[in-house]
C-alpha cells in the first residue's frame, strides 16, 4: 500500500453525507430449514479436513449466502418504501448477483409503479452505446430508476445518485464500501447535498434453532455497523442505533 484515502475521510471532500435506514427482513420458515440444512453439511464437509472438502463447502456457503440475500419479504418491503419515497428520481436498486429472479421482481414493482427504470447488468454493458445512453438518460431524468445486480458496484461514475436501495448485500467489506462510493459521488451539476441509503437486514425468527444463524447475524451486524459509523444518523432512533442493539441482543 502507497497510499491509504479512507471514506471517512472522503465524506465532505469527494464524498457527500449520507442518512442510513435499516430495515428488518425475516427469513421465512422455508428459508431457516434450508440454511440450517446447508449449515449442517458444510460442517461435515469441513470436518473431514481435505482441500476437496473443503472446496465443496466454500460452494454450499455461497448457496447458504443466497437464501439470505434472495429473502422473500425483501420484495414487498421494497415496494412499500419505495411508495413513500417523496421524489423517485436518481434511484438505484442494487439486487443479488446470485438470483436473476430477485431483479425481475424489483423491476416489476417499477413497472407497477409506473417510474420509468432501465437495468444495467452485464448483458446491457455488453453494449457501450446502449450503456451510455442509459446513463444519459438518467442524468436527463428521463430514467428515474437504475436497477443492477453486481455490474454497478465498481468501474462506473453516476455522480446524480441521491437513493439506493440495497435490496441484497454479501458479505464482502470491500463490496459494501464499492457500492458506497457509488451513491456517495458529488454532483455539482444537480446540487447534491446528500444521499439517503436503504439497508435491507436479514434476521432469522429463532436464533436458538442453530449456530451457523448467529452467523448470518455477526454479518449483516458488521455492516450495519461499519455504515452507522459512517452516516450521519447512525446515532438516532430514526437511524440504524435500535437495530444494532436488537442484533447484540440476539447474539448474547
Amino acid at each position: 500500500v502507497v497510499f491509504e484515502y479512507t471514506v471517512e475521510e472522503a465524506i465532505g471532500v469527494c464524498l457527500v453525507p449520507f442518512k442510513y435506514f435499516v430495515h428488518k427482513v425475516y427469513l421465512n420458515g422455508a428459508e431457516t430449514e434450508k440454511w440450517i440444512e446447508l449449515s449442517q453439511k458444510i460442517r461435515r464437509l469441513y470436518g473431514f479436513g481435505d482441500s476437496d472438502s473443503e472446496a465443496k463447502a466454500d460452494l454450499l456457503a455461497i448457496r447458504r449466502r443466497a437464501i439470505a440475500e434472495n429473502a422473500v419479504e425483501k420484495i414487498a418491503l421494497f415496494q412499500q418504501l419505495f411508495r413513500t419515497q417523496p421524489d423517485k428520481k436518481y434511484t438505484l436498486v442494487f439486487c443479488t448477483d446470485k438470483d436473476k429472479e430477485q431483479l425481475i421482481a424489483v423491476n416489476s414493482v417499477l413497472r407497477e409503479e409506473n417510474v420509468r427504470f432501465r437495468q444495467i447488468t452485464a448483458e446491457e454493458t455488453k453494449n457501450k452505446e446502449l450503456t451510455n445512453k442509459i446513463i444519459t438518460d438518467f442524468y436527463k431524468q428521463e430514467v428515474q430508476v437504475l436497477t443492477s445486480k453486481r455490474v454497478l458496484d465498481e468501474g462506473f461514475n453516476i455522480p446524480p445518485i441521491e437513493t439506493a436501495y440495497i435490496v441484497s448485500s454479501n458479505g464482502v467489506e470491500r463490496q459494501w464500501l464499492q457500492r458506497l462510493g457509488r451513491v456517495l459521488r458529488q454532483c455539482n451539476d444537480t446540487g447534491k447535498k446528500e444521499a439517503v441509503i436503504h439497508d435491507f437486514v436479514v434476521i432469522p425468527p429463532d436464533v436458538e434453532q442453530d449456530s451457523s444463524l448467529r452467523t448470518l447475524i455477526n454479518n449483516e451486524l458488521k455492516r450495519v455497523t461499519r455504515f452507522s459509523e459512517l452516516s450521519n444518523n447512525g446515532s438516532e432512533t430514526s437511524g440504524s442505533l435500535e437495530l444494532i442493539r436488537d442484533l447484540t441482543n440476539l447474539l448474547e
